[in-house]
């Protein structure tokens, strides 16, 4: 019986070492979370150095006075503003016709309660023009909103340009 007891016991090392791994399985995932952001843009620069590697390299070969540094900054300065000029060419029109649409929406409504306009029969039949007067004032609120959000985008992109543009002006 003693040599029985003394194989179904498990060690004290195998316990300590699964109950060791556990902890540091659980100290690594909080260290994930924890870095969690900033291996979030890690991953985002190295997707966009991955990516504009051959556009580095096509500027530095075409122009020779142009070092590696100067061909990545004009690489991602021309990125960025291109990317700033598409949020504006949808963003602003989007906010615009938002509140357009929300200064508009009762005149729509007269219009398709009394089965005028594009949409009059198509109300009816759906039962949508119950709804929408029942909702005016939310759905009102909510069109009216829906540029508020873009425009602050665009504010909070802006924000830093303009920070490092000023303090560039002063270095100099």
């Amino acid at each position: 019986m003693t040599s029985q007891t003394a194989r179904d016991r498990v060690p004290v090392r195998t316990i300590l070492a699964a109950i060791g791994l556990v902890l540091a399985t659980a100290a690594l995932l909080l260290l994930i979370r924890a870095v969690e952001r900033v291996l979030v843009w890690i991953i985002i620069a190295a997707f966009f150095a991955v990516a504009v590697y051959p556009v580095v390299n096509w500027i530095e070969r075409r122009l020779p006075w142009c070092r590696r540094s100067l061909a990545t900054l004009m690489v991602y300065l021309l990125l960025v503003v291109a990317m700033a000029g598409l949020v504006t060419l949808f963003a602003v029109p989007l906010a615009r016709e938002g509140v357009a649409l929300a200064h508009q929406l009762p005149q729509l409504i007269n219009d398709a309660r009394a089965g005028r306009g594009p949409v009059g029969h198509l109300l009816e039949r759906t039962r949508v023009l119950g709804y929408l007067q029942q909702n005016e004032a939310r759905i009102r609120g909510f069109v009216t909103g829906l540029g508020a959000p873009a425009l602050g985008f665009l504010k909070s992109a802006a924000t830093p340009v303009a920070a490092l543009l000023r303090d560039r002006k002063s270095v100099v």
